[in-house]
């Protein structure tokens, strides 16, 4: 018996949303999928249970669907700053000893006022202090070289956020912004997708 994603996602704590068949984000052949898993293993578990396998999909930022690469995923992937754009970078725990000497040090002299080397170094000290705060399997996103997010160094976490939800919630979306994550596909054509 085929049971209904909206059920399944409900019974597992996990959301349901919709995907396109469209590289441009635009709807086509929409299909409902499942997000939100905590660990590769518990999307193996759930695909197997409901005869699904695991599928790589993609969302851009402005989009409100996710599209479906057709690319299959056999284990958990290594995620960076590449995956939301060109201004976009990273830092891990391994940073941090040489933050103050790579990022702030080198620009101190190009600013011409205190209150604007102020901010800089507040946004700075930001940044340092997620980077101390991260755990040992987490990577700080900076966007612009202000912070933007905390993330799992592996997939998947849903979308690319700690909080799993693919595009930050309150911050305006950026362009070039992209977010990869897994989904669980039914292996027989027609059936709806499960996304992690």
């Amino acid at each position: 018996m085929k049971r209904d994603l909206a059920e399944i996602a409900s019974e597992n704590g996990l959301q349901l949303i919709e995907t396109t068949a469209s590289r441009t984000g635009y709807p086509e052949r929409l299909q409902k999928a499942i997000i939100g898993f905590d660990t590769f293993e518990q999307a193996e578990e759930l695909a197997k249970e409901h005869g699904l396998s695991i599928e790589i999909f993609q969302k851009r930022d402005g989009w409100d669907l996710w599209y479906r690469t057709g690319s299959t995923a056999y284990e958990p992937f290594l995620r960076s700053a590449e995956d939301f754009g060109d201004d976009y970078s990273e830092f891990s725990k391994d940073d941090l000893e040489d933050f103050y000497e790579n990022e702030v040090q080198p620009m101190v002299s190009d600013f011409e006022s205190f209150d604007a080397l102020r901010s800089f170094l507040d946004q700075k000290e930001k940044i340092k202090d997620e980077i101390e705060d991260a755990e040992d399997d987490e990577i700080v996103i900076t966007c612009c070289g202000e912070y933007y997010d905390t993330i799992k160094a592996f997939s998947p976490v849903d979308g690319l956020r700690v909080n799993a939800t693919p595009v930050p919630d309150v911050s305006p979306m950026l362009p070039k912004t992209i977010a990869c994550t897994f989904t669980a596909v039914p292996q027989s054509p027609g059936m709806s997708f499960i996304l992690l």
